[in-house]
């Protein structure tokens, strides 16, 4: 598979962007969109914990607690070949925050908007890698924040997050049209799942990872905690990849450099008591969790998303980090998820017409061998489901058995779809049926075929 190589000046070009929620400020753990005001709210333990702890934080926590990002790696042995993977990134060089406030009049980041389910999904026409990208649609509006900014000659990625389905949408080297979206390259991760994207398949970062699930974002730090690894850069990356990491993009075939998906610490004899309230924050996540070699870019580059409350003079104490503070870790026993077999059902689909906008949904739970972790709704006029509905497209309704589905048009005819998932992301086959909707009040019950 031919690797993909950057252009980025990543010495010179500022990280333009900003944080744009188009979200309720108070939205964490429930489902905002105004059709989905019927739907259960999310009870995905992780979601719940994240949104109690810190409820200012828009996204709360990305992917399962045990995710490799989410996965505490500070009792995980040093890796054998640690001094010379540490070496090849420079043992001298300084830990550089690539995140603030403003940087020469721009926001500094890597930006991200949260939208909800009344948002269009449109088309992205994929102009590099789309043999190795997820199809469109994806619901980004065209002037949804692009890194460096509209006119940057860099990696100008795009990333959006789905409250509604909690899925997150990310592209590279992108570029809003008239009514579509083009991209080299592009990925939808379920961040209730711990799917592993196809081996040797790049996403919108270079090793196939999710951008997002990586960076340093303030609404976490003003929480008092970064609870999961941070993404970094290194200038020259090794011809291979090791997990979580799906793809590589390096340079070189030399064992002494990093793969991408490998992960380093701070050391823990590395004494940060005297750091400033926002770098200790990081750094003790740097310890805790560590980060991941995600893409090419300058020599322990750190990425975050911009925000205006980031203490740019406080994040720039991170910068007497010096390389020779971190060590490799050897990961081997973070392993893919095993299980490869799909929930059965759900089944007994009920379909009832509650009025001209809405319809309930009741259905039989599904089962699994390790575990049923919820299910995900579909609506659309079309029976093939090409076309959902934005706010009933695998909107998220975790273990609840019935919801109302909303705002929904008279006398039209929807086919409904109910998906059952586990946490490996396997999703099965689910049950569907269809129902019109009425022109009156008049009621009436369809069970499905």
């Amino acid at each position: 598979m031919e690797p993909r190589f950057r252009s980025k000046s990543f010495f010179l070009l500022s990280l333009l962007g900003v944080v744009l929620v188009l979200a309720h400020p108070n939205r964490i753990d429930r489902v905002m969109a105004a059709g989905l005001s019927g739907f259960p709210q999310i009870t995905q333990a992780g979601d719940v914990a994240a949104s109690a702890a810190c409820p200012g934080d828009p996204v709360g926590q990305i992917f399962p607690s045990g995710n490799p990002w989410n996965t505490a790696i500070s009792g995980l042995p040093v890796h054998s070949n640690s001094a010379n993977l540490v070496a090849s990134i420079g043992t001298g060089g300084s830990l550089h925050p690539d995140f603030g406030t403003v940087y020469e009049g721009a926001p500094w980041g890597i930006p991200f908007i949260v939208v909800d389910g009344s948002q269009p999904y449109l088309p992205v026409n994929y102009t590099a890698y789309g043999s190795q990208s997820d199809p469109g649609p994806y619901p980004i509006p065209l002037n949804a924040p692009i890194e460096g900014g509209s006119s940057s000659p860099g990696d100008r990625h795009v990333l959006a997050f789905n409250s509604s389905n909690r899925f997150l949408y990310e592209m590279f080297y992108s570029f809003p049209q008239v009514s579509i979206w083009n991209a080299a390259s592009g990925a939808i991760f379920d961040t209730m799942t711990n799917f592993q994207r196809p081996l040797d398949w790049t996403s919108a970062d270079a090793a196939g990872l999710s951008i997002l699930a990586g960076l340093a974002r303030y609404e976490e730090v003003q929480c008092g905690a970064i609870n999961h690894a941070l993404r970094f850069t290194a200038v020259t990356t090794r011809q291979a990849y090791i997990y979580p990491a799906s793809h590589q993009a390096g340079s070189s075939t030399s064992p002494n450099v990093p793969a991408m998906g490998q992960r380093f610490r701070l050391k823990s004899s590395v004494n940060i008591s005297s750091f400033s309230p926002q770098a200790k924050i990081i750094l003790q996540a740097l310890k805790t969790y560590g980060m991941i070699v995600a893409d090419n870019g300058g020599n322990w580059f750190l990425s975050g998303a911009p925000n205006p409350n980031w203490d740019d003079a406080d994040i720039d104490h991170l910068k007497q980090i010096h390389g020779s503070d971190f060590e490799a870790v050897d990961t081997s026993t973070l392993q893919p998820p095993t299980d490869t077999v799909s929930p059965v059902g759900p089944s007994n689909l009920i379909l009832s017409v509650a009025s001209s906008a809405q319809i309930n949904v009741a259905w039989t739970a599904a089962t699994d061998g390790v575990g049923v972790l919820g299910c995900r709704i579909l609506v659309s006029v079309n029976s093939n489901f090409s076309n959902p509905l934005p706010a009933y497209s695998r909107a998220y309704v975790g273990n609840s058995l019935n919801a109302s589905l909303n705002q929904l048009n008279p006398s039209t005819k929807y086919y409904v779809k109910v998906l059952a998932y586990d946490e490996a992301g396997n999703v099965s086959n689910g049950t569907t049926g269809n129902v019109t909707t009425a022109s009156s009040k008049r009621v009436r019950q369809l069970v499905s075929d």
